[in-house]
């Protein structure tokens, strides 16, 4: 019953938040549709607008379509463990000795009764396993994880530009033109949406950016904060790395306490991929299968 409390919650910010796009779009676009062919200047507001408000929906797409995709990165049933599912994973030199040493320990997710690779987390929402999940959206009720996290950074780095931009837009348009008070009472509104838009994807973006540099995950984070702190509630997060043994560490590097930390750039690269040209495409560019990830 809380699960479907929480889901309708989530709807409802996502709701709210494409209402609010759609109309800055509308004020942007029709507000001064009489204006558009008559000032040159107002034609490259129109072409702007739509070409920026076109990637961002084909990013907001791209995040749903990625969180539904089930085949490529759908975590194993535990009991298809074989050896040729195995090889298909690992190194088949080492398939022998993984099947008769690793098999007893590897994790399975309680709830899917499927096998869980490394970063793999059940989303108590959606009530399903995510490849490298990061976190449940509640903005676009949408699971974050392996397949959509570019998109997902796009997708905050371009709203934010996009709504600074309308934000001093028409901040500008109220302060130095003539405004009708019909029309001045649209250009409050969308500066009020725009403003919430606008911190809420700064807010994200500024938390992400830091995620991107350091290669966690928001789940892997917080454990590692955890760890740092004295808590052990961080215990089950790590299948790999210092945080997945028994052991008492003294090792406060938070670059050594996760496993998957490559340097800056490397890091960025094992999402956006090595070819500087595809970072902006919304497509998906990513290094890693969603099973094994590299380490230092």
């Amino acid at each position: 019953m809380r699960k479907g409390k929480e889901k309708n919650l989530f709807t409802f910010y996502a709701c709210s938040y494409i209402v609010m796009f759609i109309f800055s779009y509308y004020v942007l676009m029709f507000v001064h549709i009489r204006k558009i062919y008559k000032y040159k200047k107002n034609i490259y507001f129109f072409y702007l607008g739509n070409y920026v408000s076109l990637y961002i929906m084909i990013l907001l797409l791209q995040i749903f379509l990625a969180s539904f995709d089930r085949l490529l990165y759908k975590p194993r049933k535990f009991n298809e463990m074989t050896e040729e599912s195995l090889n298909e994973i690992f190194n088949p030199f080492f398939t022998h000795e993984i099947l008769i040493k690793t098999i007893k320990v590897v994790r399975i997710c309680s709830e899917c009764n499927a096998y869980k690779p490394p970063r793999t987390h059940h989303c108590q929402i959606c009530d399903l396993c995510f490849t490298k999940m990061d976190h449940h959206c509640f903005l676009l009720n949408v699971c974050i994880g392996h397949t959509n996290y570019k998109h997902y950074y796009l997708f905050l780095l371009v709203n934010w530009m996009y709504s600074t931009f309308l934000f001093v837009l028409f901040l500008h348009y109220v302060i130095s033109a003539n405004q009708t008070p019909a029309r001045m009472a649209f250009y409050v509104l969308a500066i009020i949406s725009n403003g919430i838009i606008l911190i809420i994807a700064l807010i994200f973006l500024v938390l992400h950016t830091r995620l991107l540099l350091f290669n966690e995950t928001t789940i892997e984070r917080l454990a590692i904060d955890e760890f740092l702190a004295g808590d052990n509630n961080y215990e089950g997060i790590f299948q790999e790395g210092l945080l997945s043994t028994d052991e008492n560490m003294d090792v406060r590097d938070r670059k050594l306490l996760n496993p998957y930390f490559l340097g800056y750039i490397e890091n960025v690269k094992e999402v956006f991929g090595d070819n500087y040209c595809e970072w902006i495409m919304p497509y998906f560019t990513g290094r890693s299968n969603g099973i094994y990830f590299k380490k230092h």
